[in-house]
């Protein structure tokens, strides 16, 4: 009788193991072209995602934003739970869809000059 205990025990406890490196690792959002406000990137080989600030504000503050200018875009990508914000200006893209080479900025958070740029700030 021990011994059925014994071994309806160990098999109750084997079903209740989960492998622990099946878990989700987080991940860029798929690309769409529907305007899913989605964003992510890598930076120094680490996942950078908007995230919405915790807490009640007026008015709301969203992790990712994005503003038309008179020829372009400016893009602004703030993950608060980590302090980090990365802001991408787009100068022309009169020329549509296609490729764009970004400049660093010149040390601000926003458009300055006439060239496309990109700015990361962390407070960490």
């Amino acid at each position: 009788m021990k011994h059925l205990l014994l071994a309806a025990l160990i098999g109750f406890g084997a079903m209740g193991c989960t492998d622990r490196n099946t878990e989700d690792t987080p991940s860029l959002p798929p690309a769409t072209t529907t305007g899913a406000n989605t964003a992510g990137c890598y930076i120094n080989g680490l996942l950078h995602q908007p995230k919405n600030p915790v807490g009640m504000s007026a008015p709301p503050v969203y992790g990712l934003e994005m503003y038309s200018t008179a020829n372009g875009y400016y893009i602004r990508i703030d993950n608060f739970d980590k302090n980090i914000k990365l802001f991408i200006y787009i100068y022309d893209t009169s020329t549509g869809v296609g490729s764009y080479t970004i400049n660093q900025s010149v040390g601000i958070g926003s458009p300055a000059g006439n060239e496309n740029q990109i700015y990361l700030q962390y407070n960490g």
